[in-house]
């Protein structure tokens, strides 16, 4: 009778567990999955995020000269298959 009981626990707890999971990835306005997304900053400078996706491409040397030139930063999200061709590129 003990054993028949601690497994109901189990199961309805792995349920529980499962069911929450799912409703979190179903309402999530994104799929990540630590931390929080930034998405707003409150300051009074004037600031932009420059971001360059699914790259390297070749357009890179092109941008990073501009980049230097007025000091400005920016994050480039890189992909593996685009990074295998252009190598040089990811440095």
């Amino acid at each position: 009778m003990k054993k028949k009981i601690i497994i109901t626990i189990v199961t309805l707890f792995i349920i529980t567990v499962a069911l929450f999971g799912t409703y979190k990835l179903i309402n999530a306005r994104s799929f990540q999955l630590f931390g929080d997304l930034t998405n707003r900053v409150e300051t009074n400078e004037k600031v932009i995020a420059l971001t360059f996706d699914d790259g390297p491409t070749n357009n890179v040397k092109q941008i990073l000269p501009l980049l230097d030139t007025y000091n400005a930063k920016a994050t480039f999200f890189l992909i593996g298959n685009e990074l295998e061709k252009n190598l040089s590129l990811g440095e």
